[in-house]
């Protein structure tokens, strides 16, 4: 169900999250009801998968309405066909969340749980893994989650997690991004959810020119 009352808004961006309570056919009804094509759905074989799917396309057709076509660029990341609102998606557990701007943005969600404690030598650099307690998850997942929220809204893939995208050394909230071409600051926003999510959302930081 589209939880109205724990949206997120942030300056012109707004996050919209769907617990996922419904099974897949409830779903399935609830978008043929809207009159969303999920015919690119129907073949997919795991259950949670296909009904994070169902809610994203769900969310997207009560925010923007049911003409509104969720493509993907050859990068992968997600946009409206013939809109110029921008979009993220990012899902963990039971929760799928959608944010909407008119710039770019990135989003990541993410439960809190062991597993970032297992892999954060995959994500963290040396300089981070020297000051980041290994006991803190919540400081871990945030590193996770921003990272995750940047890389998206970088649009690049084939960027290193550990070495290419990394936290600004006076400024916690801003990360840099660097594929080979571009060198990009981001500005990084934490919220947390119901005490079991950590969120990012990632932002390409402006920068006023002086007068």
């Amino acid at each position: 169900m589209l939880l109205e009352k724990d949206t997120i808004r942030l300056n012109d961006i707004t996050v919209y999250f769907w617990e996922i309570k419904e099974t897949r056919s409830e779903l399935e009804d609830l978008c043929n009801k809207f009159g969303i094509d999920i015919s690119h759905i129907t073949n997919i074989k795991s259950n949670q998968r296909a009904c994070e799917k169902l809610a994203t396309l769900l969310i997207i057709a009560l925010v923007l309405g049911n003409n509104a076509k969720l493509c993907h660029t050859d990068e992968g990341a997600p946009f409206i066909k013939d809109s110029l609102t921008h979009i993220s998606i990012s899902h963990s557990a039971h929760l799928v969340a959608v944010a909407f701007s008119s710039s770019p943005i990135g989003i990541d969600i993410e439960h809190k749980a062991e597993q970032v404690l297992r892999v954060r030598e995959k994500f963290l650099n040396d300089r981070e893994l020297s000051i980041i307690d290994y006991n803190d998850k919540i400081i871990n997942l945030r590193l996770w989650t921003a990272k995750e929220a940047v890389y998206k809204v970088h649009g690049k893939k084939g960027i290193d997690f550990k070495n290419d995208i990394y936290q600004d050394t006076h400024t916690k909230s801003i990360y840099r991004a660097s594929d080979g071409l571009k060198n990009v600051l981001y500005n990084v926003e934490h919220y947390q959810y119901d005490d079991n999510f950590t969120i990012a959302i990632a932002t390409p930081r402006v920068v006023k020119s002086k007068k």
